[in-house]
């Protein structure tokens, strides 16, 4: 869901990306310390492969923050380092 947010039926973008946040930060989901590490991963993955969607990756993360704060802020870390090893 990730990787197709946006390619298809753009007016319907923000429910795709709730939709998406709801699957993201569902119980189910969060209760794995190892699902986190592989939402982290793919979607700095998919920042790093697909910049030009770079904005649909940021709403998504604050869309999650509303939900768990320190998951969105453990995502932003790793985008933030991943984007300063790009750059330098």
């Amino acid at each position: 869901m990730i990787i197709r947010i946006g390619d298809e039926k753009r007016h319907e973008i923000d429910m795709h990306i709730q939709k998406t946040k709801t699957n993201l930060s569902s119980a189910f989901v969060m209760k794995d310390k190892n699902n986190k590490e592989v939402i982290i991963d793919t979607i700095t993955t998919c920042i790093k492969h697909m910049p030009h969607k770079v904005n649909i990756y940021s709403y998504l993360i604050a869309a999650l923050s509303l939900d768990d704060f320190d998951f969105a802020t453990l995502i932003t870390n790793k985008v933030v380092h991943l984007l300063n090893e790009c750059l330098v």
